[in-house]
């Protein structure tokens, strides 16, 4: 219920950013995550990152000449590939609704790059964790 709740929140807001007047951007991208296992109290770190994508439609609405307010909904896939103490994988998907200030600037006609901060809204649409039992299974056998 409460995820659904979310969803439905993202949802309206992509519709009120969809009627409002501005500039309208489709973004997408690739990314490499990585996860951290913690076990018993352990940290492992897992050095094999995995690649991810994401996806959205954004609006964005000028509040000054270069301060923009941007908004929309992305879809996020990002996950890892662990080896120890076994061997598998974590894939996961978001929904997730981030709310940027972004500030430009100009470095002349052709030229300008700019940064943004805020906060957003995420949704877990699916998760999936697999393992290669046949070594967790030796390990086992091992202790």
């Amino acid at each position: 219920m409460k995820n659904a709740t979310k969803f439905i929140l993202v949802i309206l807001c992509t519709f009120i950013c969809i009627n409002a007047s501005g500039q309208i951007l489709i973004k997408s991208g690739l990314s490499y995550s990585s996860f951290t296992n913690i076990i018993n109290g352990q940290r492992f770190n897992t050095p094999e990152f995995k690649t991810g994508f994401h996806i959205g439609i954004f609006k964005e609405e000028a509040i000054f000449k270069n301060l923009f307010l941007e908004a929309g909904p992305r879809l996020q896939i990002k996950g890892s590939n662990f080896n120890y103490p076994y061997t598998g994988t974590i894939t996961t998907a978001y929904l997730v609704m981030p709310v940027l200030a972004k500030l430009y600037f100009d470095l002349n006609d052709d030229i300008f790059f700019y940064t943004a901060t805020g906060a957003y809204l995420g949704v877990g649409i699916v998760g999936e964790h697999t393992t290669r039992h046949e070594e967790l299974n030796n390990k086992n056998r091992l202790e």
